[in-house]
């Protein structure tokens, strides 16, 4: 009985010496890699604050991979509108916002994106993303003597202000 206590108890003074040694090692090789990002999401129109917005990251110095968002953290924003971020790598970064009922836009960059840059150990503060609310279109299709036409298909073309179609003369201009 006394060689299976002596056995143990040298176990477990392996196990406390090997703990013991380790740890500080352990947390000398951690550096803080990571730095955060605090903002507010709200609405371009009304100025008033978004709650329930999804809040994404997209690496702008990382290589374009599907890697460059999918494995970065996110966040939704609060009832105050505010949205807080941790554990971000440092590097270069497009911050943007998606709800139901706002404008997705499909230029890069776009208006309601922030470009941020994150430093290790430090947070990035006063992120504001503005969001552009949809709009509707309504009205009546009338015939050339003013009467409505009943089953007409209309569609809305959205007009990127980033892009504009340009026409070449014959000599290329």
């Amino acid at each position: 009985m006394a060689y299976a206590a002596r056995q143990r108890t040298r176990t477990i003074f392996w196990i406390g010496f090997a703990f013991l040694c380790c740890t500080p090692a352990i947390l000398l090789c951690q550096t803080p890699e990571a730095g955060s990002i605090f903002g507010h999401v709200f609405d371009s129109s009304t100025g008033e604050t978004i709650s329930g917005a999804n809040i994404s990251l997209s690496q702008l110095d990382a290589p374009r991979t599907r890697a460059r968002t999918s494995a970065l953290p996110t966040a939704v924003s609060e009832v105050d509108g505010s949205f807080h971020i941790t554990s971000v790598p440092a590097g270069r970064y497009r911050v943007f916002a998606r709800k139901v009922g706002f404008a997705v836009t499909l230029s890069l960059p776009s208006v309601t994106d922030v470009i941020v840059t994150v430093k290790a150990g430090e947070p990035t503060n006063d992120v504001r993303i503005m969001l552009v609310p949809l709009g509707t279109i309504s009205g009546t299709v009338v015939d050339e003597n003013g009467l409505p036409l009943p089953g007409v298909e209309i569609h809305a073309l959205l007009l990127d202000p980033v892009f504009v179609p340009a026409r070449l003369s014959s000599n290329g201009d």
